[in-house]
């Protein structure tokens, strides 16, 4: 079985950042179900499912449409009830979004992710009750968006900002 440090190593630096829905997710769901099969002996199996790999642009998108509807509610006073019905719905849906009950992100649910599935069941002895246990190994293998402060430029500036405290 491979190092843990040569496998976190070929992870990070050979795949690199793997998004949700990126072509860098889906090498290293193959690669850690390669890696459960061969090494750990375990059937593991990749399991598709439908993601947002944009999430924040529903949330971008209702603030966006907050923000138009007060701007134009100020400009055309008249509009005003209507605006502010259309922004009060448009708050609602961005605190159902925050709290995890998507209702306008499923729309935009285009990409394709997966998960890494491997489940081990312990063969009965004799003499041992019918009762098996099994253990499922789940892999949690995307790394998110990638941040500002962690591309090259911005690694390279932190020893700046770290002595202006």
């Amino acid at each position: 079985m491979a190092d843990l440090y040569e496998r976190i190593t070929y992870l990070s630096q050979t795949v690199g950042p793997r998004p949700a829905g990126t072509e860098e997710e889906q090498q290293a769901a193959l690669y850690i179900t390669e890696s459960l099969r061969e090494d750990a002996g375990l059937p593991a199996v990749i399991e598709d499912f439908n993601c947002n790999p944009d999430y924040d642009l529903t949330k971008g998108i209702l603030s966006g449409v907050a923000l138009v509807c007060g701007i134009l509610s100020v400009l055309a006073s008249m509009l005003a009830i209507p605006l502010l019905l259309i922004s009060i719905v448009a708050a609602a849906l961005f605190i159902m979004e925050s709290l995890g009950k998507p209702i306008i992100s499923q729309s935009f649910a285009k990409g394709a992710s997966q998960n890494v599935v491997a489940k081990y069941e312990p063969l009965l002895a004799e003499g041992v009750s019918s009762r098996r246990r099994k253990i499922i190994v789940v892999a949690h293998y995307d790394s998110g968006k990638i941040q500002p402060e962690l591309t090259p430029l911005g690694i390279k500036a932190l020893p700046l900002f770290s002595g202006l405290r």
